[in-house]
Parts: structure tokens; C-alpha cells; sequence
């Protein structure tokens, strides 16, 4: 944000701000939709078991 001038960051503090709430709305959306969020991920992303563990081996730590 350091970078950004500061008329526009309360715009990009809008789109980049995190919340619990937020972040529960979307899994609530998925639960209601999908039931799981692994159906979430297959169903609805097309994703297969050997696309889930390349994520996981990508992005998780540990």
C-alpha cells in the first residue's frame, strides 16, 4: 500500500481487505451449493486428485 497514491488506496484497501466475515460467507456459499468444499473443487473447478495434490505441493508449507 506503501507504493499506491494515497487517493486511490482507500479504493484498494476496498478490494484487498480480508475479513472473517467475508471469508465465511464464501465457504457458507459453497457448503449450500456443493456440500463440501472438496465437491467444490472437483465439481465445480473441474479439478482432479493429481490437480489437487500439484496445488498442495505448490502452495502448502510442510
Amino acid at each position: 500500500m506503501a507504493r499506491i497514491p494515497a487517493a486511490y488506496q482507500p479504493g484498494y484497501r476496498a478490494v484487498l481487505d480480508v475479513r472473517e466475515e467475508y471469508l465465511q460467507s464464501g465457504f457458507d456459499e459453497v457448503t449450500a451449493e456443493y456440500g463440501t468444499f472438496g465437491d467444490y473443487l472437483s465439481g465445480a473447478l473441474g479439478l482432479s486428485a493429481k490437480d489437487l495434490r500439484a496445488l498442495r505441493a505448490q502452495l502448502l508449507v510442510g
